[in-house]
């Protein structure tokens, strides 16, 4: 199904990454978590980790169809960013840590079948996922706190997800009153057209408010 332009605040793309971050805190795995994000504007302090952070990474809109013919339709590729930080002072115990936050994540939204479907609970209008068409996922290792001494492990994955949107035209100009009348003949002058009884119509058309 295709989604429309009937959202007046935010795009598609944020209620899907809301959607998301959603289902992410009701996990078993990360019910613990200090905290939950959705901006990497401001760096994560120690005391909220263990983090969650998802993250609208980038979003690529390709022509759906000919781009010239009709209304403008877009096929959106949505990358949407996780980001899993972990303390731990064992490199494999740590590398365990992220593993499973990796497949619990992958469990928790891909096996989900509500969030391929986001109806009016999670989204005003409809907007469907079709498919996730790419993902990557990579384990960074470093330090935090004031002397660097916390050693955390951060889970670094992105799926990148495709949509449709369709964008109609505004009409301001409804057709509402068709008038016609006939001029016969054709190339008749003036004076033969008034000896000759012609027909006037006029049709209201009846316009449905939306």
């Amino acid at each position: 199904m295709t989604a429309t332009n009937d959202i007046e605040i935010n795009s598609y793309s944020l209620f899907i990454r809301d959607a998301m971050l959603q289902r992410i805190k009701r996990m078993p795995f990360f019910l613990d978590f200090a905290k939950f994000g959705r901006s990497r504007r401001l760096q994560i302090q120690p005391e909220s980790i263990p983090y969650v952070g998802v993250y609208l990474v980038d979003e690529t809109m390709m022509p759906d169809g000919d781009y010239n013919a009709g209304d403008i339709r877009f096929t959106h590729a949505l990358r949407v960013g996780f980001s899993v930080i972990v303390y731990n002072n064992d490199e494999d115990s740590t590398e365990d840590q992220l593993d499973a936050a990796f497949w619990a994540l992958m469990n928790g939204l891909l096996c989900d079948a509500t969030l391929t479907n986001l109806f009016e609970t999670d989204i005003p209008g409809n907007a469907v996922i079709e498919g996730f068409s790419r993902g990557t996922r990579r384990h960074v290792y470093g330090t935090s706190g004031k002397n660097n001494e916390q050693p955390i492990g951060e889970l670094q994955m992105d799926l990148t997800c495709v949509l449709r949107t369709r964008w109609a035209p505004t009409i301001t100009d409804d057709l509402k009153v068709i008038h016609v009348e006939t001029s016969f003949p054709i190339a008749g002058t003036e004076a033969e057209k008034a000896g000759i009884q012609q027909v006037t119509s006029v049709y209201d058309i009846e316009v449905e408010d939306e």
